[in-house]
């Protein structure tokens, strides 16, 4: 019903475009939101920063690397990289495709970086098995501010630990944990410490996070 009236509009705002994407997107058809994209710049629209998180999030979805590179120039060219929900969910892109070079440069590039964009980005070195670089990285997120390490940002430096063997750095992360509660609070992290403990051969480190 919504693409019915959209179609017999006289004139397509970016407001029009923005709430058919982002309809199309929430319903899980990503594919119909990037030829809606190719459609508004054919009539001259350009997205807002709202719309361009919901074309991002397409992108992402139906994993179309091409379609992200471009979209990625236009929104340069729109001024929106630097805004830090639009730079964290492209961060989130490039680590999703395995561009993790590219994932670095943007996130570089956002004035404020938050737990959000560092940890997508530290995940994407762990998955891949650059573990070293998520080390480097999570060095480089605890002397800003604004970028506070949660749950999700342990599991994945933990994971880097435990494939790296790393028990100096591991029981270093331990005590941070401890400070932040997540011992007993989040089942997941509790359960990476105990991998990270066993898989460096600490039992009875592992045993006691396991009691506990």
């Amino acid at each position: 019903d919504a693409q019915d009236v959209f179609d017999r509009l006289v004139y397509r705002n970016e407001y029009a475009w923005s709430s058919l994407i982002h309809g199309y997107i929430s319903s899980g058809d990503a594919r119909h939101v990037l030829n809606l994209y190719e459609q508004m710049y054919a009539d001259g629209v350009y997205p807002s920063t709202y719309t361009f998180l919901s074309l991002l999030k397409a992108c992402i979805r139906v994993r179309n690397v091409k379609k992200g590179l471009d979209l990625h120039s236009h929104i340069i060219n729109s001024g929106c990289e630097t805004n830090q929900q639009v730079g964290n969910t492209l961060v989130d892109m490039y680590v999703k495709f395995g561009l993790l070079s590219e994932a670095l440069c943007v996130l570089m590039r956002i004035p404020t970086r938050d737990v959000v964009s560092w940890t997508a980005l530290i995940a994407g070195y762990a998955e891949h098995g650059y573990n070293e670089e998520a080390l480097s990285c999570f060095e480089s997120m605890q002397m800003e501010a604004d970028a506070c390490p949660n749950a999700i940002t342990f599991v994945f430096i933990l994971k880097a630990c435990s494939t790296l063997g790393s028990i100096c750095k591991g029981r270093e992360l331990h005590a941070h944990i401890e400070k932040k509660g997540f011992i007993s609070g989040d089942l997941v992290v509790g359960n990476m410490l105990v991998d990270m403990y066993a898989t460096c051969g600490w039992l009875e480190e592992a045993q006691e996070v396991f009691d506990r």
